[in-house]
C-alpha cells in the first residue's frame, strides 16, 4: 500500500502501480502463496492503547476445536462485557486499539479463525485489519483498510441492546453463520463501507 500517491484529481489514493495511481481502494485483500504473504503485504501495526479485553464469538462454548462438532452459528460470546466495551468505544469515538476474533471450531486442521485489529482514530474513523488463519496452513489471508468512517451512534446502541451470543455476533461482525466467515473481507457493519480521502497512517 502506497498511500502518497496522487490521483488526476490531486487527492491521495492508496494503491500506486510504479507513478501511475490506480483507483482508490477502500479494502485491499492479500492471499498467502505456499504460506507466504506477499510482499505488498505490510500489517498496520499500530501502537495504540488496548481498549478493552479481546472481543470473542465462537461456535463452541470455549472457542477451542471440537472433537465431536461445533455449532454451524458462532452462537457463544465468550465475554459479552468486552462486547459492549468494544461498541462503546466506537460509539464514543474514542482514540486506541481493538481486538476480535472468531473461530468455526472445526477439527484440527480444518479450523478457521479470523483475529481482527481495530485501530480508532479518534475522529469518527478506524484502520480495519482481518487476517484469516487454517489449522493445517497457518496465515492465509488479510484484508486491510484505509480510514473506514464510522456509523452514527444509533448503530452501536442497537448492537449493544441485541442478545448475547448470534445476535450479537450477527450486528458486530456482520454474520453469525460458520459458512460465510470469509465474509470478513467487507467492511464491519458499524462501518459506512467507504473511506475517507486521508492519507491512512497510525497515530502518532
Amino acid at each position: 500500500m502506497t498511500a502518497n500517491c496522487l490521483g488526476p484529481d490531486g487527492k491521495p489514493v492508496y494503491l500506486c502501480s510504479g507513478s501511475t495511481p490506480e483507483p482508490l481502494v477502500c479494502i485491499n485483500e492479500y492471499t498467502a502463496t505456499n504460506m507466504n504473504m506477499p510482499p505488498s503485504y505490510t500489517p498496520w501495526g499500530c501502537t495504540a492503547e488496548q481498549l478493552c479485553e479481546t472481543v470473542r464469538f465462537a461456535a463452541t462454548p470455549t472457542g477451542e476445536p471440537s472433537s465431536t462438532g461445533a455449532s454451524d452459528t458462532l452462537e457463544y460470546e465468550l465475554n459479552p462485557a468486552a462486547t459492549k466495551c468494544a461498541l462503546e468505544a466506537l460509539r464514543d469515538g474514542k482514540a486506541g486499539k481493538l481486538t476480535v476474533i472468531w473461530d468455526d471450531g472445526g477439527l484440527a486442521d480444518f479450523n478457521k479463525s479470523v483475529q481482527a485489529d481495530i485501530f480508532l482514530l479518534g475522529d469518527g474513523t478506524v484502520l480495519y485489519e482481518s487476517r484469516e488463519s487454517w489449522g493445517c496452513c497457518g496465515l492465509y489471508k488479510v484484508y486491510k483498510s484505509g480510514r473506514l468512517r464510522l456509523k452514527d451512534k444509533a448503530t452501536f446502541d442497537a448492537c449493544i441492546a441485541a442478545p448475547e451470543g448470534a445476535a450479537r455476533a450477527s450486528c458486530f461482525l456482520g454474520f453469525s453463520s460458520t459458512e460465510v466467515m470469509s465474509g470478513n473481507e467487507g467492511a464491519p457493519p458499524w462501518t459506512t463501507g467507504t473511506c475517507d480521502e486521508k492519507t491512512p497512517a497510525c497515530l502518532p
